[in-house]
């Protein structure tokens, strides 16, 4: 077993009634949480840690109000990339085992897949899934792009 510190960031209870659980990690740890995490789905076991005074937070408790995340610079890329056929082709040639992409909400699917989250704008708010879309998209992307000579 593997053991990764990091601060609790927000709590959040899904439609379905999934609790959804932010953490951060500090960057000395990234690497490390990243080879133990960085896949969707991975299946995890939390505890809290005491603080440095020795006490232990107390839980949040009922259900608190959740805002939708408003989405800033990287949910506008990830909605400009998700309406380009370029985009869709690059999707299509980096990931051909996955459903086909033929139009703007089949890359969004993608995006919110791969990243783990509920809507890009979650892209703004979650240093996981950010790290994911650039790892995934944003570099390859990138990359693909100037390999063909396409400038936008």
């Amino acid at each position: 077993m593997s053991v990764i510190e990091g601060a609790s960031v927000s709590v959040k209870t899904m439609a379905d009634g999934t609790l959804r659980l932010t953490v951060d990690i500090e960057p000395r740890n990234a690497q490390a949480a990243f080879a133990l995490f960085g896949a969707p789905g991975r299946a995890v076991a939390l505890a809290a840690l005491k603080d440095g005074a020795g006490a232990v937070q107390e839980p949040v408790t009922g259900n608190p109000v959740t805002e939708a995340p408003k989405g800033g610079e990287w949910a506008k890329l990830a909605g400009m990339w998700c309406a380009d056929p370029d985009f869709w082709a690059f999707l299509n040639q980096t990931f051909p085992d996955d459903s086909r992409v033929a139009n703007a909400d089949d890359a969004a699917l993608a995006v919110r897949v791969y990243c783990g989250i509920d809507s890009r704008a979650e892209l703004d708010h979650d240093a996981a899934a950010l790290h994911l879309f650039k790892t995934h998209f944003r570099l390859p992307f990138m990359k693909w792009m100037t390999a063909r000579g396409i400038q936008k």
